[in-house]
């Protein structure tokens, strides 16, 4: 379930509209963090870290999205059966 999850975020959430305006936010704060390493660090250090910053923003908007459907698939369920689902 996990990776079919992976796979709905790769292939059709980051097309969503709402998702390409959080990536220009993110553009722009990835940016504004940076400015200040530019004046101490080479340009191939800054595109070293701005690299890390992306895999890390990516692995919490993809887990966001799957901690979301979780929370989701839990609430329907137990709207529908009335059951409290613990872990």
């Amino acid at each position: 379930m996990q990776d079919l999850v992976g796979k709905i975020y790769d292939k059709i959430i980051v097309t969503e509209d709402g998702c390409i305006e959080l990536g220009k936010r993110l553009d722009a704060i990835v940016e504004e963090t940076l400015e200040p390493l530019r004046e101490t660090m080479n340009e191939d250090d800054v595109e070293m870290v701005k690299e890390m910053m992306y895999k890390v923003l990516y692995v919490a908007e993809k887990d966001g999205f799957r901690l979301g459907v979780h929370a989701t698939v839990k609430f329907m369920s137990e709207a529908l059966t009335g059951v409290t689902i613990t872990e």
